[in-house]
């Protein structure tokens, strides 16, 4: 049988598009109320209309001046994707991306460094080590990750002291 896993996860690798045999991140950018665009979220990282430009997929990694960040709309809401990167797991770009938007944030890498990161409205909620679930960044939320419509931040607390205790 561990044969077999490790034969699976090495065709997954051989097979990925764009290159993310090391580490991928992929970001859903989900608006509070009005859509927001490509050329939004460009800015929000620094960027602008002007530096959006057409790439293959299977163009990813670190160039001269940053990484390659493949932004896609999807409804009102934005997706990206990053091949090797790891952008979007920085409370930094979290925070700008997340202002009156909800940020789902999944990374993975080859080292066993995986996360799941949820930010709203401009600050990082909480944030999920793979291997380390009660190790959590950010704020620790009592709701769940998925809400059809969320009208206001969920009840959340600083630090694990202040949350009460589960059930």
């Amino acid at each position: 049988m561990p044969n077999e896993l490790v034969q699976h996860y090495q065709g997954l690798l051989d097979e990925s598009p764009a290159g993310c045999a090391v580490a991928m991140c992929w970001s859903v950018i989900k608006p509070l109320a009005a859509p927001i665009s490509i050329e939004d979220v460009a800015r929000r990282l620094g960027g602008g209309p002007d530096d959006l430009e057409a790439v293959d997929l299977n163009e990813y990694g670190s160039l001269e001046n940053g990484w390659i960040l493949h932004l896609d709309q999807a409804e009102s809401a934005v997706t990206i994707y990053e091949a090797n990167g790891f952008q979007c797991t920085l409370p930094n770009v979290l925070q700008a991306l997340s202002v009156g938007a909800e940020v789902y944030s999944a990374y993975w890498s080859v080292n066993s460094d995986n996360s799941l990161t949820y930010a709203v409205d401009g600050e990082v909620l909480t944030s999920i080590e793979g291997l380390g679930p009660d190790h959590r960044h950010g704020m620790i939320c009592t709701r769940p990750w998925r809400s059809p419509t969320v009208t206001s931040a969920p009840e959340c607390w600083r630090s694990s002291s202040d949350a009460p205790a589960y059930d």
